[in-house]
């Protein structure tokens, strides 16, 4: 559990180089990728849904517990080249990979700096980002043989509360959160078994900067993430029963905005030392910044993962 202090605020595209450049300058170190998949999952029972058809039709008021969404984040993982069968020393070996790599995340950068998102996309295709299908794919509900995604992936699962409402110079948001390594149908079935079930799935792609040692600056978009299916042919012109997913994302924003958010993170809310550090530290970047970007409080509704009865 960690207490999150945080501001944010919205940049135009034409903007971006600008802000980028300036983020250079003002942490003193290059860009790191920021890339990642996200899915919210729901509970299978709106118990908040379930409370009001009662409370409509036998007039009976319960006080339920209340519900959350759950957020699963994961990386995008890049990769090389396939280095199998390589013949080199190990040490030579690892050298390579690691070259490859690095080269990989240059030319990432490369197109996120760029500011085109076509280009991001290619490359996304050309170095094998990870972005696995959906639940719908991965866990079939119906079938209980549903394949098994072999590789294990870091997971980070995340509830988080409403931020603690009031006049304030930041906002500040309870989140609680773990991780754990597991295939995703073993995430998929996991969360079935505690009554969960996807409700919404994003990527986000853009940079991160570290500034003072505590203060983390991210500037990205974000996408929605879209399954396409297509028959496979079996050659003869006729389309087999199977069908192939292809994963596509879509920006969320037309005018395809960059949001910025800066944040901090307090292991112990009741560390008021730590907070007021924090706090001073992030008014004090929103200063610097308040040339060039308006930095303030999000709203708070907005950041709310409590499940209401239309969910």
């Amino acid at each position: 559990m960690v207490q999150q202090l945080s501001l944010v605020s919205t940049i135009g595209k034409p903007e971006f180089s600008l802000v980028v450049n300036t983020l250079i300058a003002l942490t003193g170190q290059k860009p790191k990728i920021l890339a990642n998949e996200n899915i919210l999952f729901k509970p299978i029972i709106n118990l908040k849904y379930v409370q009001n058809q009662q409370q409509i039709n036998n007039s009976i008021h319960l006080n339920l517990v209340e519900q959350s969404l759950i957020r699963v984040r994961t990386k995008w993982h890049i990769t090389g080249a396939n280095h199998k069968g390589d013949s080199t020393e190990p040490q030579q070996r690892k050298q390579k990979i690691r070259q490859k790599k690095e080269k990989n995340q240059n030319l990432v950068v490369n197109d996120i700096l760029a500011n085109d998102n076509a280009a991001f996309m290619k490359q996304i295709e050309s170095l094998q980002i990870n972005l696995p299908a959906a639940s719908s794919t991965i866990l079939n509900n119906n079938n209980s043989n549903a394949p098994e995604v072999p590789q294990t992936e870091e997971f980070s699962f995340q509830i988080s509360d409403i931020p603690a409402a009031g006049k304030r110079k930041v906002s500040s948001q309870t989140i609680y959160e773990v991780n754990i390594c597991q295939s995703r149908s073993q995430l998929y079935g996991y969360l079935k078994e505690l009554g969960y079930i996807e409700h919404q799935r994003y990527a986000v792609k853009g940079l991160s900067f570290i500034y003072n040692g505590t203060i983390n600056i991210e500037i990205f978009q974000i996408f929605a993430i879209q399954e396409e299916k297509s028959a496979s042919n079996d050659g003869d012109g006729k389309n087999r029963e199977e069908t192939n997913t292809n994963v596509k994302l879509r920006i969320v924003d037309e005018l395809e905005n960059w949001f910025l958010k800066i944040y901090s993170n307090v292991a112990k809310i009741t560390d008021i030392g730590l907070i007021n550090k924090a706090t001073a530290d992030l008014v004090a970047v929103q200063k610097e910044l308040s040339d060039l970007i308006m930095l303030k409080i999000p709203e708070r509704n907005c950041m709310d993962s409590r499940i209401d009865d239309n969910i």
